[in-house]
């Protein structure tokens, strides 16, 4: 984790620092899982794995070390460049169809969990990581 934090400039949202310590990097979690942050997907199941775009650009250089822009709802009717509108968060996992749920690690928003649905909700602010994975276990 320390090794991740220095190689892209950044200090994780002490929530999610913890979870990996703690419980794991990756698997059971909201949507289709827990995407891992360290374990890279091997290059020979990059067709199986929707997210592998979304987690290159989360690993080009400045991306995750630029601050988040935004403090509330995006709605779907403005423009995204998701390049650019992305910067300073980390895909957490993928609810199906081009959908994500992304962590804000770096800005004014740094630990909320955001949903980016670009075709029907727009770009939404959420809950601390812990807040939002313990409502997810929470769930009947």
């Amino acid at each position: 984790m320390q090794a991740f934090e220095g190689a892209y400039g950044i200090r994780l949202p002490e929530s999610y620092r913890t979870f990996l310590v703690e419980v794991g990097d990756g698997g059971a979690g909201p949507a289709y899982g827990l995407l891992p942050l360290l374990d890279p997907v091997p290059e020979e199941h990059w067709d199986e794995w929707a997210s592998v775009d979304e987690r290159r650009r989360d690993r080009t250089p400045g991306f995750l070390a630029t601050p988040f822009r935004f403090t509330g709802h995006v709605p779907i009717g403005r423009v995204l460049d998701s390049d650019t509108s992305l910067v300073g968060s980390l895909t957490l996992c993928e609810m199906g169809c081009a959908t994500y749920y992304r962590l804000v690690v770096n800005g004014p928003c740094a630990g909320q969990v955001w949903s980016h649905d670009p075709d029907w909700g727009g770009f939404r602010p959420g809950p601390d990581f812990r807040d939002w994975y313990t409502a997810w276990l929470d769930q009947p």
